[in-house]
């Protein structure tokens, strides 16, 4: 159960990571005064959505085994 419960955060936080990550990108304006392309934005998404998917996975995952009733 305790695997449930961290995947199911790291999702959330996964999500979380891609929406932040690519508004932050698409309001970033180049050295040239034009707005990031998609495929910039898109894999800021990505990327956030990763990071934001492990440090979710992680920090529920120890939560959970810290509070964790013993067996």
């Amino acid at each position: 159960m305790i695997w449930v419960w961290a995947i199911l955060a790291g999702i959330v936080f996964g999500a979380v990571g891609v929406y932040g990550s690519a508004r932050w990108a698409k309001g970033m304006i180049t050295e040239a005064g034009r707005p990031q392309d998609t495929s910039t934005v898109i894999a800021m998404g990505i990327m956030g959505g990763l990071d934001g998917f492990i440090i979710g996975f992680l920090a529920m995952f120890a939560l959970l085994v810290l509070f964790a009733e013993p067996p």
